[in-house]
């Protein structure tokens, strides 16, 4: 009897071991599978390539926008704005996205860069700052591309 009860007891606490030792084991794989991006997670955290100027002022992501600008991106030019970042593409200007953004560090660095909003952009960009409510954005804007142009900010400017 004593022999069926060992095994039992050793069935016991090799339960209780797996019971203990397994989530920290599928937690640590799972961390390290999302640290390599491999399989099914680089696909939900890392869809994209790369960010294309529209984006990167989008996401407010200050580094990929340096990287596009110095791998000689324009900012005049239209560029997409794809899926994940949001649910449907648009094709928007940087400075565009910048202001939808309310991002005044972004727009400054598109401006420094040799962004050239001509009159009607430059209306649709201080509707763009006003819908963001960026206050500070919007004396950014007076100060590099003069008083906003008389424009009708109620027809839904927004990109996104």
């Amino acid at each position: 009897m004593s022999t069926t009860s060992s095994k039992s007891a050793s069935r016991a606490a090799l339960v209780v071991w797996w019971a203990i030792a397994a989530p920290p084991l599928i937690l640590a794989v799972a961390l390290a599978l999302l640290l390599i991006g491999v399989g099914p997670v680089r696909d939900r955290f890392w869809p994209l390539p790369a960010l294309n100027l529209s984006e990167a002022a989008t996401l407010t992501d200050a580094a990929a926008l340096v990287e596009q600008l110095r791998n000689g991106a324009n900012p005049d030019l239209v560029y997409p704005v794809r899926p994940p970042i949001l649910s449907h593409e648009v094709r928007v200007r940087p400075l565009e996205a910048a202001a939808a953004s309310g991002r005044t560090e972004i727009a400054e660095l598109l401006l420094d860069a040799g962004a050239h909003p001509d009159r009607d952009q430059i209306a649709r960009i201080f509707c763009l700052a006003e819908e963001s409510h960026s206050e500070q954005l919007s004396a950014f804007l007076r100060q590099r591309l003069g008083p906003a142009p008389a424009a009708n900010c109620e027809s839904g400017q927004r990109p996104f």
